[in-house]
């Protein structure tokens, strides 16, 4: 449902406006993880394999380590 209403707005959005530029994807593979200068389809590939994988374990990926740089106090009138 969300997709084809986004994909909808997307449309009207591209349709009435005349200056939109359409880029490429060529400035997100930076901070995934290669070890040489790969070419664009291996990039997707590379971007695929990391989606799989955050997407197989969610919880991991944005649950944050454990931390001791503050505590959690509950507040004098007793508001959590």
């Amino acid at each position: 449902m969300l997709q084809s209403f986004f994909h909808a707005w997307e449309r009207r959005l591209a349709s009435v406006t005349k200056d939109r530029v359409v880029r490429p994807f060529d400035w997100g593979s930076s901070g995934f993880p290669t070890t040489v200068h790969q070419p664009a389809p291996c990039r997707r590939t590379v971007i695929g394999d990391w989606v799989s994988h955050v997407m197989s374990d969610t919880d991991a990926f944005f649950t944050p380590p454990p931390t001791t740089d503050y505590t959690l106090q509950a507040a004098p009138d007793g508001d959590c």
